[in-house]
């Protein structure tokens, strides 16, 4: 699970060496957490990261040395809990792009958040919990084009013309196909 605060994760004064105390409690031999590190550190291109202390880090960073000690036993389930929570556009972007690549590759990933893009950009069913009830799970098309209050921003925007429209790119890529239109 990663928490809102990533830094609950960190006990160790380096990135590497909390990475490599977590892979002794796992079992790993010295060349299986060197192999994985490496391996990791690569995938998402925290080499530059792994020698300085997590709470030197920038939030993006934390975001995603957490979440790479988390991958380092190779987990079939991942919950996130608040992820884009105080990221810049470009880590939450990066942090994007991580998520979907897990999906890719088969992970299930639980998300809780309060970012409705994020969220109608990464998941393959969303639902809303309201009332102290679970309303039952969408696919973030339907879910978001179906709901006036809790919808992303690209929809808020595009509802009186395009109400299918959910995503930022899909709203910049109608514009772009008026303006064709207009030449």
């Amino acid at each position: 699970m990663l928490p809102q605060d990533p830094l609950l994760l960190f006990l160790e004064n380096t990135v590497r060496a909390d990475y490599e105390a977590f892979c002794k409690r796992q079992g790993m031999t010295k060349e299986q957490i060197e192999s994985r590190i490496d391996e990791l550190a690569t995938s998402l291109q925290l080499h530059a990261l792994l020698m300085r202390h997590p709470a030197d880090l920038s939030g993006g960073e934390r975001q995603k040395v957490a979440l790479g000690k988390l991958l380092l036993d190779r987990p079939t389930l991942l919950l996130l809990d608040e992820p884009t929570k105080g990221l810049d556009p470009v880590s939450k972007e990066s942090l994007q792009k991580i998520v979907q690549q897990l999906r890719e590759e088969g992970m299930t990933i639980v998300l809780v958040t309060h970012d409705l893009n994020f969220a109608a950009s990464v998941s393959d069913r969303c639902a809303l919990f309201f009332d102290g009830e679970v309303l039952p799970p969408k696919r973030p098309h339907v879910f978001f084009k179906n709901n006036q209050f809790y919808t992303t921003a690209a929809n808020q925007l595009a509802k009186p013309f395009e109400p299918s429209i959910i995503l930022t790119e899909q709203l910049i890529h109608s514009i772009e196909q008026g303006d064709d239109n207009d030449e």
